[in-house]
This record gives C-alpha cells, structure tokens and sequence, in this order.
C-alpha cells in the first residue's frame, strides 16, 4: 500500500485551530458542506461531548444547519456531564438520536 499518496479527488482535508472547539471553525468548511455537497443536516458523535461536541453543535444550530447528536456515539470523561449534556441541554438546542442510526431515518 502506498502510503505517501494523495487523497482522493473526492476528499477534503482541512485543518483546525487547536483553541477552536468547532468542527465548524475550519477555514471554508461551511462552505464546502452548504455550497459543494449540499449538507443541510449534521448527524455528530464523538469525543468529548463536553468540548467538540457541544461546541460544533452549538456553532451548527446558530449557522442554520439541522443538527443531531448521537448520543450513544459520543463520549466524556465525566460521565455525569455526558448525561447532562445529552439528556438536558442538547435537546434544548438540537435533536438527540440514541441507539441505531436507523432511527434517523
């Protein structure tokens, strides 16, 4: 396997600011997702729902995007924060999806 290749045409690397706790915060990721894919609709999970989580579904929901947290898929180190973010402030804000992706759809 050649592992000195370029990515795929189709693929796009972007590269986020530590201090940034938006996935959303990549120069030209809106964007990208809105103007060349059509991306209305974000589905999330990830570590840590305290940090990247919270932050890239909070910047989503104030750009306009529809935003869904798995929350089965995401993870913190303080699990009492997990579930308070997952069961209280998420659902404020955006949709809460547990179990099977299927339920997305």
């Amino acid at each position: 396997m050649d592992t000195n290749s370029e990515p795929a045409a189709t693929n796009k690397v972007t590269a986020r600011a530590p201090s940034v706790r938006s996935a959303l915060g990549s120069e030209g990721i809106v964007s990208y997702l809105r103007h060349e894919l059509g991306v209305h609709h974000l589905i999330l999970g990830g570590i840590a729902t305290s940090g990247a989580i919270i932050g890239t579904m909070s910047h989503g929901t104030d750009i306009n995007f529809v935003v869904t947290v798995v929350g089965d898929a995401c993870w913190d180190q303080n699990t009492q924060v997990h579930s308070d973010l997952i069961n209280t402030v998420i659902p404020s804000l955006a949709w809460v999806a547990s179990g099977s992706l299927n339920s997305l759809w």
